[in-house]
């Protein structure tokens, strides 16, 4: 009897030890179970996350204008269309400046612009505003001449809300080049406001012609146009040319990026550039070339 009595308890003893480790396997086994789960889906969360960035700071393409006008386009599209923040804070500066575009090729006078980058915003530049930009370019024009009150007697002017008429010269007159303004200039028959501007655009970069011969490098300048002018080389603003930053050689009409490039690494390798000679010896310019820049930088 006390035999199956102990056969019992150990019976019951061994039944709560095996209810406690089954208990203990559920509760404690499933659990450690679950955080390695977990940790794994957290590492791949964490791998994807941190992969995510190298592809997303890529420049959105499709985000860049398909055109743009050089006179209204702000700081945001210039920077879609793939400048530099600087390039456009300098774009916006020139418009602030007075600065307008007249055609695609006006952009060119950016000089934060590289080769590259004209090329390739060229063909997207939409001058929309073009008329309205010619409309005020001209009546400064005219304000100007009027406050400084010259030749006002010889030209009649009949203006409408629209355009500015002016009346051309009825028998040969020779103009001074070097000094006349858009409004005697668009005098010249043939020569309307474009023409004038662009010939006083061209002046102002060389620094003034030595020849008549140079206005036919003005666009729609032609030959029979030139016996209307006269020139005075004493005007002409000469700069040395060992005084010339990159910028300004680059921007001047008969040197240009290339050739500024090449210039800027001759003088760091043998020195300044002193003579028209000494220009000569590096075989940067052609005997044309030179004599035309020996008016201007000698």
């Amino acid at each position: 009897m006390e035999e199956s009595k102990a056969d019992r308890r150990a019976l019951i003893a061994l039944a709560v030890v095996s209810v406690v480790i089954i208990l203990g396997i559920v509760l404690f086994g499933g659990k450690g179970e679950t955080p390695a789960k977990d940790s794994s889906t957290i590492d791949s969360a964490t791998m994807v996350a941190l992969s995510a960035p190298t592809t997303t700071p890529q420049l959105d393409t499709t985000a860049a204008p398909a055109s743009f006008d050089p006179n209204t386009v702000d700081s945001a599209e210039l920077v879609a269309l793939g400048l530099q923040p600087y390039q456009a804070h300098a774009w916006l500066r020139y418009r602030e400046a007075g600065g307008m575009f007249y055609e695609p090729q006006d952009i060119e006078r950016l000089y934060t612009l590289s080769e590259s980058d004209i090329e390739r915003l060229m063909p997207k530049v939409k001058i929309r505003a073009a008329a309205h930009v010619h409309r005020n370019n001209n009546r400064r024009e005219w304000n100007h001449e009027e406050q400084r009150n010259e030749t006002s007697s010889s030209i009649t002017l009949q203006t409408t809300n629209e355009t500015t008429y002016v009346h051309k010269f009825d028998k040969p007159t020779k103009v001074e080049v070097n000094t006349a303004d858009t409004n005697l200039l668009k005098r010249i028959p043939g020569i309307g406001s474009n023409i004038a501007r662009w010939i006083v655009e061209h002046r102002d970069k060389l620094g003034g012609f030595y020849s008549v011969d140079q206005l036919l490098e003005v666009k729609h300048v032609e030959p029979s146009m030139l016996e209307w002018f006269k020139v005075d080389n004493s005007l002409i603003r000469p700069i040395r040319l060992n005084k010339m930053t990159f910028a300004e050689m680059s921007r001047f009409p008969y040197i240009g990026y290339d050739k500024a490039k090449a210039i800027s690494n001759y003088q760091r390798i043998y020195g300044p550039i002193m003579d028209e000679e000494q220009l000569r010896a590096t075989h940067i310019f052609t005997d044309e070339e030179l004599e035309k820049l020996k008016n201007y930088i000698f």
